[in-house]
């Protein structure tokens, strides 16, 4: 059985999530060099965290149009990549809204509800992947797929919940310095999910590679 689509889709996907892991990791240095510059607005750091902004800015487009490419590739072999792709687009208006609300509640939901459907997208790619491999008859490949998916939902949920509390004792100024210190955590623990799907991704690629160019050489002798 080919996946000749899958193949490049994921493929298309796991550059993706290395952007994604790029862009956490420079929203990181980013956010700890706007500290140190303080209120200086003289600061030539400021001038750094300039330079960032619009990496990021570049970079999360560049991710974007791969996670949508990606996923709607991949969805011509498996229907459960449609179901990525379709909360790719769902997230992306969703957060075009709370760019443009003014409401803090309605940013603050609308911010949970990004987070969620990121965790969607990711559950799907994997599941997606699991039934790929079922399918390859890769019995190793599955079972990494399902212990990966488990751990990455629960690493996952841990930095919602951490994000979500982090939100609520954001309003009260007392308690300014958890809320911080909370989004530090659920950021850290964000990238530590994401490097895990980056190492089954990265390993189901060639997967999907190989039983592409099996086939291709038995169409050849047939």
């Amino acid at each position: 059985m080919k996946f000749p689509n899958a193949a490049k889709g994921v493929k298309t996907f796991y550059w993706a999530v290395i952007i994604i892991i790029v862009v956490m990791g420079l929203t990181a240095i980013g956010a700890a060099l706007a500290v140190l510059a303080g209120e200086d607005q003289e600061s030539p750091i400021l001038v750094l965290v300039a330079f960032i902004g619009i990496a990021l800015l570049v970079l999360g487009i560049i991710g974007l149009i791969m996670e949508l490419v990606g996923t709607n590739k991949a969805g011509n072999d498996n229907p459960t990549f449609k179901k990525a792709f379709y909360c790719i687009i769902i997230n992306l208006v969703a957060s075009l809204v709370g760019g443009f609300a003014n409401n803090k509640v309605v940013a603050d939901v609308v911010g949970v509800l990004t987070t969620v459907l990121d965790l969607l997208v990711i559950y799907f790619v994997l599941t997606g992947i699991i039934e790929l491999a079922k399918d390859i008859n890769d019995a190793e490949m599955q079972e990494k797929g399902l212990k990966t998916r488990k751990l990455y939902m629960i690493v996952f949920i841990v930095s919602l919940v951490l994000d979500t509390v982090g939100l609520f004792t954001d309003t009260n100024e007392s308690l300014a310095v958890i809320s911080n210190v909370l989004s530090i955590v659920a950021a850290v623990v964000s990238i530590v999910a994401f490097v895990m799907v980056f190492l089954y991704l990265k390993k189901a690629v060639p997967m999907l590679e190989n039983a592409k160019a099996v086939e291709e050489k038995k169409d050849d002798f047939e």
